[in-house]
């Protein structure tokens, strides 16, 4: 059965991102749950922007929509907007690093001033051994999740979170 919705009926809709059910490591769950997660970041960012009048306004258009059958176990998509996972560069040690705090013993935050005179500065939190780069918190406890199932091995949890 097809329904015709408007644009602002489909962005509520929830979005899930399939994931294989006979992969015994859970990490195919794992990178679906985070693509998942990604997503409804972006979109709150989004919808952050659209209210300060940034973004896009409201569209009138329809959209067709499929009525969703039963779950997929096909391989996990992931947003445009994935993460890239980035270790500490040269540049990212000109500044002066302080504790990342709510966060494990080890882990540094460094704050970046946005050029073009904006007042805005962003955050960037680092790994306490392989110096991998994360952009945001929610990012850090996600990648710390799997850092714990990977018994505190930051390379085998790197991978494992790329997906």
């Amino acid at each position: 059965d097809e329904e015709k919705f408007s644009k602002k009926e489909v962005d509520t809709f929830p979005v899930v991102f399939a994931y294989n059910n006979d992969d015994p490591s859970g990490v195919s769950e794992e990178n679906a749950k985070i693509a998942t997660l990604d997503y409804e970041v972006e979109q709150r960012r989004l919808r952050r922007r659209s209210s300060e009048g940034g973004g896009v306004g409201g569209s009138k258009s329809t959209t067709t929509a499929r009525r969703a059958s039963k779950p997929s176990t096909s391989k996990p998509s992931t947003p445009k907007s994935s993460p890239r996972f980035r270790v500490a560069t040269d540049k990212d040690f000109e500044r002066a690093a302080e504790p990342a705090e709510g966060f494990p013993k080890g882990w540094m935050m460094r704050r970046f001033k946005r050029s073009g005179g904006s007042r805005h500065e962003d955050r960037y939190y680092y790994s306490p051994k392989m110096k991998y780069k994360f952009r945001s918190r929610p990012e850090v406890t996600r990648f710390l999740a799997v850092l714990k199932r990977s018994g505190g091995n930051e390379a085998a949890a790197i991978e494992k979170f790329r997906g």
